[in-house]
């Protein structure tokens, strides 16, 4: 019999980085021996939900109430999961979380339902929100709580490992890459040319590109002021922003302050990124924190050169088309490393899927390692 298994924390299906991770996780194992099914709250994309249907699995959609009352909220919100989990009868559950207070907050849900055989998975190395002292005492203390359990920990890299669960947890916490489809990914110059005709753009459009939510995180009103400077150069540049969120507004609203309206494109979520980074010159991500930048490594899979900050983690450099920059440095750095990248690359793109092969993020090898790991740890 399959064991089951319940994501918990990756209930935007499609629309977001971890809900998107913990999916590509589940999609290799052998749905013979592993039922993944996904807890959602928002919206999933039909594309994903029929993936894991056809994977053996499903969508577990709860709808909530609407209070105002933040206590009351979390309150209903608790036990509408009990309720499903305890119908459900689930082997594992699998928390994919930011922080540990996050974490733990699932934690106490799961064993009020009865469910022992939790695993808590690390995907971030900071936040957007600078949190309150009482907070980061609650943080503090849910870190302990973690420490001295038995849950199994997992982490997409040493940094968010620190971040999640403290130090010292070396011998009970496994790091996991966030690997990626790299066939998926493969360059392909007849899918590049297709794209750009699509979108109206020559060989004299100097294309720049980000994937990343429209959130504080990912620091898109630094690109864009990036980008006002490219465009002083370079006016026919275009800047394609793929994925949505609760900043679209204002970004707009900055493109129309810095006079870039007509240069950038506003993609919302999209099912075809592989094809959009194949159109890309130049991919550029001022992320403030990242636990590891997944998209990076798309990004480099199809030979596209990046300029990132330096806030992303150093080891998903896997080409030498990548460069790291301080959001200290000035505009001109930034924009200088850009026009370095299109030169360099323009004439001379090519595949890199073995680079990010030989390097360990192919998600296949990452998802074996966490169907071993259910497998070893709960099921002896």
């Amino acid at each position: 019999m399959a064991i089951k298994v319940l994501h918990i924390g990756a209930d935007n299906i499609g629309y977001g980085g971890r809900s998107v991770i913990a999916y590509n996780l589940a999609r290799y194992m052998d749905y013979g021996k592993i039922k993944n099914d996904f807890l959602a709250f928002s919206c999933v994309d039909m594309h994903y939900e029929k993936a894991i249907i056809k994977n053996g699995g499903k969508v577990l959609q709860i709808k909530l109430p609407k209070y105002t009352n933040k206590i009351r909220y979390e309150y209903i919100r608790s036990k509408l999961i009990v309720t499903n989990l305890k119908e459900q009868n689930y082997d594992i559950v699998h928390i994919h979380a930011d922080n540990a207070y996050e974490a733990v907050k699932s934690v106490f849900i799961v064993k009020d339902a009865g469910i022992n055989n939790i695993v808590i998975h690390a995907h971030n190395t900071g936040s957007s929100i600078e949190f309150s002292v009482l907070k980061k005492l609650i943080i503090k203390i849910c870190k302990y709580i973690i420490k001295k359990s038995n849950y199994l920990q997992l982490a997409c890299s040493n940094e968010a490992k620190e971040y999640m669960f403290g130090k010292g947890n070396d011998k009970k916490t496994y790091i996991i890459k966030d690997g990626i489809e790299t066939k998926k990914f493969k360059y392909n110059q007849y899918t590049r040319k297709k794209i750009r005709e699509e979108f109206g753009y020559n060989d004299g459009n100097m294309i720049l590109g980000c994937v990343g939510r429209l959130s504080h995180q990912k620091n898109h009103i630094f690109l864009l002021n990036v980008f006002k400077k490219v465009l002083e150069l370079s006016p026919e540049a275009k800047l394609l922003l793929v994925g949505d969120g609760e900043l679209k507004n204002e970004l707009l609203q900055t493109c129309n302050d810095l006079n870039i309206s007509d240069s950038v494109v506003f993609l919302g979520n999209r099912n075809d990124v592989s094809d959009l980074l194949q159109a890309m010159d130049v991919f550029v991500l001022p992320s403030l924190y990242e636990g590891f930048g997944i998209v990076n490594l798309e990004a480099q899979c199809t030979g596209l050169p990046c300029v990132l900050s330096d806030n992303i983690p150093k080891f998903v450099k896997v080409t030498e088309a990548v460069t790291f920059l301080s959001l200290n440095c000035t505009l001109d750095i930034w924009v200088k490393e850009i026009f370095y990248h299109y030169r360099r690359n323009i004439s001379n793109r090519k595949d890199c899927c073995n680079n990010v092969i030989s390097c360990g993020f192919d998600i296949e090898q990452s998802s074996k390692k966490v169907e071993s790991l259910y497998s070893s740890y709960f099921m002896k």
